[in-house]
C-alpha cells in the first residue's frame, strides 16, 4: 500500500488498474487510506474519479478526500498555484455531482463554504451555481431528490476524490478524458 501515490503519480492508469483487482481484498481499505492520505494532484483525481465510474466505492473514503482537497486548496500559498487547484478541485466536483456519483447534501456546507471563499475563480462560481440549482424542489441530486442515503448502495457509484499538492497535465494518457477534459481546460498547467 505505501508505494501507491508513487505508481499513482507514476502511471495513473496502472494504478486505476491494480486498485480494480485489488478491491475484492480485505486490504483495499489500507490502499483507500494511502489515496486519501496523498497529497492533491490532477493524477489523484484522475484514479478517484474513475474509480467511481467503475465500482461502488466507500462514502466516507470519497468524503474524506473531497474534504482533503477542500483543504489542501486553503493551504496553498502560491496564489497562481491555487487558482489552478481550485479549478482542477471544482471542475472534479462538478463531474462527481452531474454524475451522481457523490451525495451532495452530505457535502454540501462544505463545498458552498469552499465556492464563496473563492468565487473570484469562474469554476467556484459555476460549481455554487451548480449547488443552488440542485437546492431546488424537483431537481435531480437537490434536496428532494431520491440519491441515495450515505452508506447506501444506489445502483451507481457514489464517490468523491481528494488529493495533494500539485496538478500536472503531463502523461495524461486515457485517464484525462474520464476526467471530462479537466485538462484540456488550462486548470492544470504543468508543475
Amino acid at each position: 500500500p505505501e508505494l501507491l501515490p508513487a505508481l499513482v503519480e507514476s502511471n495513473p492508469v496502472v494504478a486505476i488498474e491494480c486498485l480494480l483487482k485489488l478491491m475484492p481484498s480485505r486490504r483495499i481499505t489500507e490502499y483507500f487510506n494511502q489515496l486519501v492520505n496523498m497529497q492533491m494532484s490532477l493524477h489523484s483525481m484522475e484514479v478517484v474519479n474513475r474509480l467511481t465510474t467503475a465500482v461502488e466505492l466507500p462514502i466516507q473514503f470519497v468524503h474524506v478526500y473531497i474534504a482533503n482537497c477542500i483543504q489542501s486548496c486553503g493551504d496553498m500559498k502560491d496564489s497562481g498555484m491555487q487558482s489552478r487547484l481550485v479549478r482542477l478541485v471544482c471542475m472534479f466536483l462538478q463531474l462527481l455531482i452531474r454524475n451522481k456519483r457523490i451525495h451532495v447534501q452530505a457535502l454540501y456546507i462544505e463545498v458552498q463554504a469552499f465556492c464563496v471563499e473563492f468565487m473570484r475563480i469562474k469554476e467556484a462560481a459555476t460549481l455554487f451555481r451548480l449547488l443552488k440549482t440542485l437546492e431546488q424542489p424537483g431537481v435531480e441530486g437537490g434536496s428532494h431528490s431520491s440519491m441515495s442515503q450515505v452508506g447506501e448502495p444506489s445502483g451507481s457509484t457514489n464517490s468523491a476524490s481528494s488529493g495533494g499538492g500539485h496538478a500536472s497535465t503531463s502523461r495524461l494518457g486515457g485517464a484525462a478524458t474520464g476526467m471530462g477534459g479537466l485538462a484540456s481546460s488550462g486548470a492544470g498547467g504543468g508543475s
